[in-house]
């Protein structure tokens, strides 16, 4: 149990400083600024930050959500993404273990996390980050499962064809992108990391939660803004199926076949 718990604590520590840095690379490379230099600064005031203004959370916490120097509004964005980041990496633990494929699902988790993260804050993935979410599934699942790795290798290729298809129908149909090239590879993503038929679950929980959200926020968006990232829910169905997409599945077969 002492064993459990210190893992548990170290798990949320790493978690909370990951997080973090993740943080400065949503910020900081979208922009096309180094994610070393300049040391973190306020970006209202330019003013550089102590390292007590850089505990994850608690900082955040403690200045009531403004800059200690210039008092202005600092996003909420950075503890939800320290917080989040956290959370994930104590269930992987939890959930998988100390074992090889917990190492590919905190590497991959932070990958999901930091495009999510990007998409909503730009409307926009680099390349970078969904091609190495894509790859590190890929290469991470062809190692752990080899040779057994058909179903993966399949369900992973399967959905990147499927959904670019859709994509561009979709374009046509509406004549405007409602599901783009990243969108794409996040989905591809999940094949490959979840197999079938959990993508099943994924695609379920990323397409019912983006369309409840729409319904629910569309009223508030100020007029013209009604573009929604899809991204954030893409990783939120992946997350979710990672956990309980396999008992979610027993129990459809067991009700329904």
């Amino acid at each position: 149990m002492w064993l459990s718990w210190t893992v548990g604590i170290v798990t949320a520590i790493a978690g909370l400083i990951i997080g973090s840095f993740l943080n400065v690379v949503a910020i900081r490379l979208p922009r096309g600024e180094s994610i070393l230099w300049p040391g973190s600064r306020c970006m209202q005031c330019g003013h550089p930050l102590r390292s007590w203004d850089l505990v994850p959370i608690f900082s955040w916490l403690a200045l009531r959500g403004r800059c200690r120097y210039c008092h202005a509004h600092i996003s909420v964005q950075y503890p939800l993404v320290e917080a989040l980041t956290a959370a994930v990496f104590v269930l992987i633990v939890w959930h998988f273990g100390i074992t090889a494929e917990t190492a590919l699902l905190l590497v991959e988790s932070g990958l999901l996390i930091l495009s999510a993260t990007v998409d909503a804050r730009t409307l926009e993935i680099p390349d970078t980050f969904t091609f190495s979410a894509l790859g590190v599934a890929l290469v991470g699942r062809t190692l752990l499962l080899w040779p057994a790795i058909f179903n993966v290798l399949l369900t992973g290729l399967g959905s990147l064809l499927f959904f670019a298809l859709l994509g561009r129908l979709m374009r046509r149909l509406l004549g405007r992108e409602a599901l783009g090239g990243a969108d794409v590879l996040l989905m591809g993503t999940a094949g490959f990391l979840l197999g079938w038929p959990i993508l099943l679950v994924a695609v379920l929980v990323a397409a019912l939660s983006g369309l409840l959200f729409a319904f629910v926020s569309r009223p508030f968006l100020p007029e013209g803004e009604k573009l929604i990232p899809f991204g954030p829910f893409i990783v939120f169905g992946i997350l979710f199926a990672l956990f309980l997409g396999q008992p979610l599945w027993n129990l459809y077969m067991q009700l329904y076949m």
